[in-house]
């Protein structure tokens, strides 16, 4: 009797929490009520995107935050530059009325480190619009947008590094882990030293629940993962995780892609053998045969494991001198997923059968490009190349069957902020990829990492960061996690 009294109580509290939450989400704007609070877009009135609590997690309040204080008195639009529009003038297209760049507002996230930060985009609360989740020293900031800037709505921590290790904070992943229509988080995390020796990290899954919010994260291995992709490898429910363990490259142990089964409780499947240094990992169709295929990225090395929906038969590897970055996109129009490396020059491989697999070169790619997206930034239909050449956002414009035609999209001028990530989305919901996330620092000692957002921005604009860094305030609920 009780156990059965406990229990009663503790389902009492459970719902007078989520009530609680519930008014004070509406009160707020953190949880709309449908018919009062229309769509908005960037510029419209914020709806403050927050998630409810669950079991293990913490919603703190910051009522009298004074970097919320601050940013309830901004201006609209504030922190989001809307890079300046090219004119037509007696048909032909000249630049911007002024040569002037365009002012960028730098938000300050967290404390920068010497590790590689992380940036991912996409609609994670499920409010019709992205949010921004930094990887900083500490673990994952998620930022909401708002039409004056940036708020955080949650923490997801980390505790400190082992001696003489730092964190590696990797970009965050998303996709429908347990198969109930919601997007859910894959946070990677490595230990390694200054000389590229990793010590083991962790790998959590953080599910989202039927009413916006998530549940309790839950820890799936304590491997150096430093990427993961997510996306359906079999028949059953539920979408596949793929983890890169970066195993220490230093003592010559090769690299694994750790393949976890999708469902209610994903584990272990598989652990597919790579090089060393293991950086990256995809999953597409590259055989075309309707079974997803495991591309994974090491050391000068990219490593093909064809599926057949049960596991991984066949294999095949490409050496590639200097390969650094993998991305998937169509790009000869045929349909097919094809595989793009950036490394010594920029290579495609064609999808389809392994014979036809024969790497083809793409002419006028900046030697310094990094960040490499395949995307339609150009709306015609076809995809272009994307990357950062400092200072500049350079697109390879698809303007044939398979030629590219470099062009400088935007230019960061002034200012001693330099990005270490860049992400070309669509934050302001209009349809097209024209927007971009910059996310870097200054080379000051204890600098912040800091964050730059523009919409319309790859006409040719040139931006300025502005000013110096304001600190990303608080919502006025903020979801807080430790991640054990």
């Amino acid at each position: 009797m009780k156990k059965v009294w406990a229990t009663l109580r503790t389902f009492g509290v459970l719902v007078g929490l989520w009530v609680i939450l519930a008014v004070v989400g509406i009160l707020t704007g953190a949880v709309p009520i449908e018919g009062l609070r229309p769509q908005v877009s960037l510029g419209d009135e914020p709806e403050e995107p927050a998630a409810p609590a669950d079991a293990g997690l913490e919603v703190a309040e910051t009522e009298g935050d004074a970097g919320a204080e601050e940013l309830a008195a901004a201006p609209v639009d504030a922190g989001v530059a809307e890079a300046p529009a090219a004119v037509q003038e007696a048909g032909e297209e000249t630049e911007a009325e002024a040569d002037e760049a365009t002012e960028a507002t730098r938000w300050a996230v967290c404390a920068a480190s010497d590790a590689e930060p992380s940036l991912a985009i996409e609609d994670v609360f499920g409010d019709a619009r992205p949010e921004v989740v930094v990887g900083c020293p500490n673990g994952w900031h998620v930022l909401g947008l708002t039409s004056r800037g940036p708020q955080r709505i949650a923490v997801f921590s980390v505790g400190p590094a082992p001696a003489e290790q730092r964190a590696r904070v990797g970009q965050a992943a998303f996709g429908d882990v347990d198969g109930d229509s919601h997007l859910d988080l894959v946070l990677p995390l490595a230990h390694e030293s200054a000389a590229g020796a990793t010590r083991g990290g962790g790998l959590w899954w953080v599910p989202r629940d039927g009413f916006g919010g998530i549940r309790e994260p839950a820890g799936l291995a304590p491997i150096a993962a430093v990427e993961v992709a997510i996306a359906p490898l079999d028949a059953s429910a539920g979408a596949e995780i793929v983890a890169m363990n970066r195993t220490n490259a230093l003592a010559q142990l090769p690299s694994e892609a750790w393949v976890f089964g999708g469902g209610a409780a994903p584990a272990r499947t598989a652990a597919l053998v790579l090089g060393l240094g293991g950086a990256s990992v995809r999953i597409g169709d590259l055989d075309r045969d309707g079974q997803s295929d495991v591309v994974a990225l090491s050391r000068g090395r990219v490593d093909l494991h064809f599926g057949d929906g049960t596991g991984f038969p066949r294999s095949h590897r490409f050496d590639l001198a200097g390969a650094r970055e993998i991305a998937l996109g169509d790009v000869d129009g045929d349909g097919g997923g094809d595989l793009v490396v950036l490394g010594d020059g920029l290579r495609w491989i064609r999808a389809g059968s392994l014979e036809g697999m024969e790497p083809r070169g793409v002419d006028g790619v900046p030697a310094t490009l990094r960040g490499l997206q395949v995307l339609d930034v150009s709306g015609d239909g076809k995809v272009d190349l994307v990357g950062w050449d400092h200072p500049r956002l350079v697109v390879l414009e698809h303007t044939g069957e398979v030629d590219f035609v470099p062009r400088d999209a935007l230019t960061l001028e002034g200012g001693p902020f330099g990005p270490r990530r860049h992400r070309v989305v669509d934050l302001d919901r209009d349809g097209a990829h024209d927007d971009v996330a910059m996310l870097g620092s200054t080379a000051d000692e204890g600098a912040a990492l800091e964050l730059l957002l523009v919409t319309d921005a790859l006409d040719g604009a040139a931006i300025t960061p502005a000013g110096e860094p304001r600190d990303v305030p608080n919502a006025p609920l903020v979801l807080r996690a430790h991640l054990n």
